[in-house]
This record gives structure tokens, C-alpha cells and sequence, in this order.
């Protein structure tokens, strides 16, 4: 028997699959997306009409009917109604930007890092954060999330950069620290990602480069370090305690 827990993130997944998909192709149908996704057209109707209603998808309008029956309706991501938050953090600087769901750049601020000591990073970083947010609040959109890139091996489990070398940072508990940052600063609630710089790097270009990804992938950063982002088998991969590419440490 099911538990509310397991529907839930079974829900989640089929939501993702469907965005994912919009992405891809740009514009499909409720019975494409249907096609396409597997899931049922009960399941997929559903769906729809909550990512409408909370802003992530629009109706284009109608499209010539195939066959016997109504036209179909397409359907596509709406860059108008929501957007995330970028955040890299460098071992000089700290850049934020405001993107929309299909991409788009909507804002951007940079600032020279003050101080490497981890609270006092979280801190600078929350500071943008939350004056970008407010920009993206007065177009208006709403905010879904905030992505934080770091320049070391960052621990999912644990919420941990287990190292971060050129910031001198080692076993950093840096997801509480940023979570707490950005709710003193007076960030809305909103859910929070960190993961290694190059690691979002990767998964970015698996995801947004032309054309569909259907292969493995590395990434090879460098800049002030040698690092590399690995997704396989359509999943990123990040090892034990996110030490997979980190290969500036190996050679």
C-alpha cells in the first residue's frame, strides 16, 4: 500500500517529467505529453491544470485538429509567471542572476567577495539574493527557487562542503548556514539547491544545450581550479560525499 509520502513524490516526478518534455520540444498537447510521458490522459489532464494554475505552463492557443474530435490545445512553459535564482559562488567573486522557467536572463548583479570566512559569505550572497528577488517580484514573477553553485565537494546528505580549497573551507555545514542567511536577510521561503559549481555546469548543458541530450557527459571546468561535472545514464552524478570530478585533486 501506498503511504501520502510515496504519491507525493511520485506526483513530483510525473510533474517533472511533463516540464521536461515541454522544454525538449517547445510545445505539445495534452494527448502528445500523454504519448510521449506514458502516463495516463486522466493523469496528464490533472497535472496540466495545476502547472497552469500555479504559472508554470500556458495554452498557446488551438492547434488543427488530427483526425476525428476537437482541436488540440498546445501547451508550453510560461516564461512569464515564474523564475529562479542563480547563484555562483567563486573564490573572488559572487554572481547572481534572475532566469525565467524557459531560460531567459531577466536580471544579473556581481560583486567582489569581501571576506572567505563561510558565515560571512552566506551572508553577502543572501544580500544579492534577496535584491534580486525583489527585482523579479516587480516585473511581476513569482520566485520558485534558489540555486547556489560552490567551488568544492559538496555533500547532498549532509548539507556539507567537505572541501573547498581555494576558500580554505573544509566540513563547512553550508546549506544551514545559507538557509538561515537568506531568512535574516528576509528571503520569502522558498526551497534552496546547492551543488559544485561544475556539477550545475554540466547538468545545464545536458539539459539546455540545442538539441536532445541522449548521451553520458563530462564537463571540464577551469578556472582558478580544475574541476568536472558527470552526468550518466541521464542522472548527474556526484559520488560518494560529491567527490566524483573533482579531478583537480587527482592528476
Amino acid at each position: 500500500m501506498k503511504t501520502t509520502g510515496d504519491q507525493q513524490l511520485v506526483k513530483r516526478i510525473n510533474r517533472s517529467v511533463l516540464l521536461r518534455l515541454l522544454r525538449q520540444r517547445g510545445s505539445l498537447s495534452r494527448a502528445q505529453l500523454a504519448g510521449e510521458s506514458g502516463l495516463t490522459k486522466s493523469t496528464v489532464s490533472l497535472l496540466v491544470r495545476e502547472l497552469i494554475d500555479e504559472g508554470w505552463l500556458a495554452e498557446t492557443g488551438l492547434a488543427a485538429a488530427q483526425g476525428m474530435g476537437r482541436p488540440s490545445t498546445p501547451l508550453r512553459l510560461d516564461g512569464s509567471r515564474r523564475a529562479m535564482v542563480g547563484v555562483e559562488i567563486g573564490v573572488e567573486s559572487l554572481r547572481v542572476v534572475g532566469v525565467s522557467v524557459t531560460g531567459e536572463v531577466l536580471c544579473a548583479a556581481e560583486a567582489p567577495l569581501v571576506d572567505r570566512d563561510p558565515a560571512a559569505v552566506c551572508r553577502q550572497a543572501a544580500a544579492l539574493v534577496v535584491r534580486t528577488q525583489a527585482e523579479l517580484v516587480a516585473r511581476p514573477v513569482t520566485v520558485s527557487g534558489v540555486g547556489i553553485g560552490v567551488p568544492g565537494a559538496f555533500d547532498e546528505a549532509t548539507g556539507t562542503i567537505r572541501f573547498a580549497p581555494n576558500l580554505g573551507w573544509r566540513d563547512v555545514a553550508f546549506l544551514p548556514l545559507i538557509t538561515r542567511a537568506l531568512a535574516d536577510a528576509g528571503s520569502p521561503p522558498v526551497a534552496v539547491h546547492v551543488q559544485n559549481e561544475a556539477d550545475t555546469a554540466a547538468l545545464s548543458e545536458y539539459e539546455f544545450a540545442d538539441g536532445e541530450a541522449t548521451d553520458s557527459l563530462i564537463f571540464v571546468t577551469c578556472g582558478v581550479g580544475v574541476g568536472a561535472g558527470i552526468v550518466l545514464n541521464d542522472r548527474l552524478f556526484t559520488g560518494l560525499q560529491g567527490m566524483a570530478g573533482e579531478i583537480g585533486h587527482s592528476i
